[in-house]
């Protein structure tokens, strides 16, 4: 093939390659409208992006001096040093939580952080508890061999229901709708109001429904009632108006109050918010308190940021202590399907009213229990449902004593309602003894667990623009994959390991110039990818 004087072409130098000396990188870029062959920087975006994916056909090296077009034949690429290319096109942070951005070759995005690491349910150490064919349960140590010195380990605790049972599909749900009605709405009510009209059609008639708005005060625009039609209900939306400040804890109150006075049924708040508390409580733990005891009565609480100016670590919370889900939707035309997923979920419960009991023998001392509630020498997890298919992960760390023999860990025990009634179980883990610790071959969970402190820390870092904590906390993870005894032969630990490479790579070149709105973005968009693991 030739390029004949005046064809369009570029030079570059590939991501993941080198050019032999003497030659040129070309590339024939319909649409380019030539001249000199431009040197290709981050900011040639169209050239480059289309270079480094390959987009462009064919891809050549030609022959001569720097600069002379001349006869074209395709050479061998050389693989290059991956530190040693830059990051190609202007690629903006905000892709990482979206479209992915092309590191040496590769597609890099945070969600791809969220693959399975393919946890062999039944062996390398996890031990199954016996609780019926609604819920699987395993509980494993982290260490199968402990140091006879003594040291940290953690117990590993996973519940998953069965994905071909839904035993209350088709009983009524009791859902609370706390929408924000403050002035930040205005320019958005229209698409609220749509959304929730959305969610309201896809209820069933025997479903029971109230909605509560809150500004600087908190209404009830529709008091708890079975959903019928849906006409009611979209009358009640209608008249709401918009005004005034932020007092979540005004619109959780409402909730839960008339959550408490309700017939015991499959009872869930969703928690709307475009904004940042101004009235009442508006710390964390504050309203994350008021969330964990009407869980503790039966009522879940889920939370749903509007937009990119809501108080993330809030809601977050609000959802943790309440034992529902925690999402985000930038676009307020993802709100409706976020509203129906939650709702649909729902009723497909499984079990419900589970309980973990992780219980520690004397010498054995408790350094995190994970969120659980500590009743004397145990840690207890308590969950309001687990619908099909749904998944928790309980991780309790804990230090053992010097010991000269193999020595109990923990007693499990787990306990839920389902169709077949009370179901319980348990097992013992007990750890040998050596000269060093020695991880086991299954529990992969804590790396999920080390994953979501890390995307923390990733979050915070993103916020206040601090690349270095952000590449850090990814390095960090990485690292500790690769530590894995069984990385090499594992192909799930080499390409989260890879990923959290790239991503690490990837922040420390996007961030220092990407804008507050756009790095408010990607600081929520990971923090929810945190709260799901």
């Amino acid at each position: 093939m030739a390029h004949a004087e005046g064809d369009h072409v570029a030079t570059a130098t590939l991501p993941g390659f080198e050019r032999p000396p003497g030659s040129l990188a070309l590339g024939a870029l319909p649409g380019f409208e030539g001249g000199e062959p431009p040197e290709i920087g981050p900011q040639t975006t169209p050239i480059a992006n289309a270079l480094a994916q390959a987009t462009v056909s064919p891809a050549v090296f030609v022959a001569g001096d720097a600069g002379r077009v001349g006869e074209a034949r395709p050479l061998a690429l050389l693989p290059e040093r991956p530190s040693a290319a830059p990051l190609v096109g202007s690629a903006r942070l905000g892709a990482l939580v979206g479209a992915g951005v092309q590191i040496d070759g590769s597609l890099v995005r945070f969600g791809d952080l969220r693959g399975p690491l393919g946890l062999e349910r039944g062996g390398g150490g996890a031990h199954a508890m016996s609780a019926g064919s609604a819920v699987e349960s395993w509980a494993a140590l982290d260490h199968e061999t402990v140091s006879r010195d003594g040291g940290e380990t953690q117990i590993v605790v996973r519940l998953r229901a069965n994905p071909r049972l839904a035993t209350s599909a088709g009983a009524p749900i009791r859902l609370h709708l706390v929408i924000d009605r403050s002035s930040s709405m205005q320019r958005s009510w229209a698409q609220m109001l749509e959304a929730a009209s959305q969610l309201i059609a896809g209820l069933r008639p025997d479903d029971t429904l109230q909605i509560v708005a809150y500004g600087t005060a908190a209404i009830e625009a529709l008091p708890l009632r079975r959903i019928g039609n849906g006409d009611a209900a979209r009358r009640a939306l209608a008249e709401i108006s918009v005004g005034g400040g932020t007092h979540i804890e005004a619109g959780l109150q409402a909730a839960y109050r008339s959550a408490a006075n309700a017939p015991r049924s499959t009872g869930l708040v969703i928690l709307l918010s475009d904004g940042v508390p101004n009235h009442g409580a508006f710390e964390p733990h504050e309203l994350g308190g008021l969330a964990q005891r009407a869980a503790e009565n039966g009522t879940t609480t889920s939370a749903v940021g509007l937009g990119t100016q809501f108080d993330a670590d809030v809601l977050a919370r609000v959802a943790r202590d309440g034992g529902g889900t925690y999402s985000v939707a930038e676009d307020l035309e993802e709100l409706a399907p976020a509203l129906i997923r939650e709702t649909e979920a729902r009723a497909q419960a499984v079990a419900r009213d589970l309980s973990v009991r992780v219980a520690l023998p004397s010498g054995i001392e408790l350094i995190d229990a994970g969120g659980a509630r500590v009743e004397g020498d145990a840690a207890v997890f308590a969950i309001r449902s687990l619908d099909a298919a749904q998944e928790r992960r309980m991780v309790v760390r804990v230090r053992v004593p010097p010991s000269p023999i193999a020595l109990e860990v923990a007693r499990v025990q787990v306990s839920f309602h389902s169709a077949a009634g009370l179901v319980t179980g348990g097992t013992a883990l007990s750890a040998s003894v050596g000269p060093d610790p020695v991880r086991s071959g299954a529990p992969y969970q804590p790396l999920d667990d080390h994953l979501a402190q890390a995307l923390t820390r990733v979050s915070t870092a993103v916020a206040v623009g601090d690349e270095r904590a952000a590449a850090s906390a990814l390095n960090e993870h990485a690292a500790r994959l690769e530590g894995r005894r069984e990385h090499a032969s594992h192909p799930g630990l080499r390409a989260r390991a890879r990923t959290a490479r790239g991503l690490a790579r990837a922040l420390s070149e996007l961030l220092p110039s990407a804008t507050p709105g756009e790095r408010r973005s990607v600081s929520l968009g990971v923090g929810s990818i945190a709260h799901s693991l």
